[in-house]
């Protein structure tokens, strides 16, 4: 939570930009939170026209993109706030999701890799989404083996993760290892005995005359 002090210098910060902007900012704020994300991102738009220092405003357009699924936009408002910043992890990984959705493999896997490494602190939470994400992205590249390595990552560090045990069985029966991923699926379905997709998986590997490894 910020102090008081602090509070009141941004306070003062706002009060001193032109009102036109000030009324632009608060119209998109307003409309952003309200999922209006099309509106959002014309005012945004706006706003840093008015105002082109406004990382905020880029921030958050890029936010709008991403919810209304616009990711070309997104990626070039992000590549925008890299070039200042080029190790924040948090802006590496929302490219990289941007990625992931149009399927540019390659690209994804960069930025979560990077995300990973610019990690500033100890966080295992974020640690177990970008392997996660890299994990999937190796998945969608069809390179099996890698996307093992990540998504177990990923369950160590957040075993409560139910995709995460979806995505490595699907990782393991492309390698042969269909007992393995059985495994995953029973684990998965110990913590939530309903999950649908788990119990139908493995009812069609069970049902499946390939043995695995």
């Amino acid at each position: 939570m910020k102090d008081k002090h602090t509070n009141n210098r941004i306070a003062d910060d706002f009060f001193k930009l032109p009102a036109h902007v000030r009324d632009l900012a608060l119209g998109c704020h307003y409309l952003y939170e309200a999922g209006l994300f099309d509106l959002a991102i014309l005012y945004f738009t706006k706003v840093i026209d008015d105002s082109p220092e406004d990382v905020d405003a880029l921030v958050y357009r890029a936010k709008a993109y991403m919810y209304s699924n616009n990711y070309t936009s997104a990626i070039a408002d992000l590549t925008e706030i890299l070039e200042q910043a080029p190790e924040n992890a948090n802006t590496l990984f929302e490219r990289g999701v941007c990625f992931y959705r149009l399927r540019v493999w390659d690209r994804a896997i960069w930025d979560f890799s990077s995300a990973i490494e610019y990690l500033a602190a100890p966080n295992k939470e974020l640690e177990a989404t970008l392997y996660y994400n890299r994990g999937i992205s190796y998945l969608g590249a069809g390179r099996y083996e890698e996307a093992e390595k990540d998504l177990t990552h990923s369950r160590f560090l957040n075993e409560h993760h139910a995709e995460t045990f979806i995505k490595l069985a699907e990782a393991r029966v492309h390698l042969g290892k269909v007992e393995f991923a059985k495994r995953d699926l029973q684990g998965l379905l110990e913590q939530q005995p309903n999950h649908i997709e788990a119990f139908s998986l493995l009812a069609q590997l069970n049902a499946s005359p390939v043995e695995g490894t």
